[in-house]
């Protein structure tokens, strides 16, 4: 998007579209984490309350902390295991049609990452398309912006009708991937 702008003249309106992208990714997050805080909340008072029993009944602070921290430690592992490999799953997802398929296919998150990776599509190309960039390298360019394996395959697949003078859109729209 920098490269596009600074080509154009246009490195204002380049800004002001990443600032958008990024204040939306922001708020995209920060919906999610306030959605979160209620059940962690929720989960770290189980805990707590849990372990009363062990104080009550004569098993000290020290018995109660280590039971509360072993609690903890397992509940923090069995979440912290699954995000690892979420996020391997997305990073992997930039490379792998498959993966990129099934990350789409959950309920939820997959329209997200969808509508996310469209977005970023959309703008990098408009960026190089105001910057003269020729409509190949525009392509792969936002290709490769939007992270995701499957618009990366449809865009390197369509290349050879849009060398032989098929129109952008229609091929685009032949893909099924682009609204």
């Amino acid at each position: 998007m920098l490269a596009a702008g600074g080509r154009s003249g246009r490195l204002p309106e380049s800004c002001a579209a990443l600032s958008k992208y990024f204040e939306t990714l922001e708020k995209a997050r920060s919906m999610v984490l306030k959605k979160c805080a209620y059940p962690v909340f929720m989960l770290h008072f189980g805990v707590l309350v849990l372990g009363l029993p062990t104080l009550v009944n004569g098993g000290g602070a020290v018995d109660y902390l280590k039971q509360i921290l072993t609690t903890l430690g397992l509940v923090y592992a069995c979440a912290l295991i699954p995000l690892f490999i979420i996020l391997n799953l997305l990073e992997i997802a930039q490379t792998s049609p498959l993966i990129d398929r099934f990350l789409l296919a959950i309920p939820v998150t997959g329209r997200v990452r969808r509508s996310f990776s469209l977005a970023r599509f959309f703008a990098t190309y408009e960026a190089q398309l105001e910057a003269a960039v020729n409509v190949m390298d525009s392509l792969k360019t936002a290709a490769d912006a939007s992270r995701s394996a499957l618009i990366i395959e449809a865009i390197t697949k369509s290349m050879p009708a849009l060398r032989s003078g098929g129109q952008v859109g229609l091929i685009l729209a032949d893909t099924q991937l682009f609204p």
